[in-house]
């Protein structure tokens, strides 16, 4: 539900966007589906060897594989976080240039 409204709201802030538009769109979103689960892979491995980590999840009276997982899918979770401020900033941006 998510890429039609992408591509919509694409073509209508950028209307001779074309193919480049939505190719750029994809090679974008295959970017990130392939960044992000290998980011979360290695927090989650750094996290199992760390002896910080191993005495923080002893110390939660979690295993070192749980914590690492907990880490991990967090790090997943801070990318759709991370989408907000930039998409105030390029709202701000839009409404500057309208006011010049």
């Amino acid at each position: 539900m998510l890429w039609p409204g992408s591509l919509i709201a694409a073509s209508d802030r950028i209307p001779n966007g074309g193919v480049f538009l939505y190719a750029m769109m994809a090679a974008g979103g295959d970017l990130g589906a392939s960044i992000a689960p290998q980011l979360v892979g290695i927090i989650t491995d750094a996290a199992i060897v760390d002896p910080a980590a191993i005495a923080l999840a002893v110390r939660l009276g979690e295993t070192p594989e749980q914590l690492g997982m907990k880490l991990g899918i967090l790090t997943g979770a801070l990318f759709p976080l991370l989408a907000i401020p930039v998409y105030v900033l390029l709202k701000r941006q839009k409404t500057v240039k309208k006011s010049i």
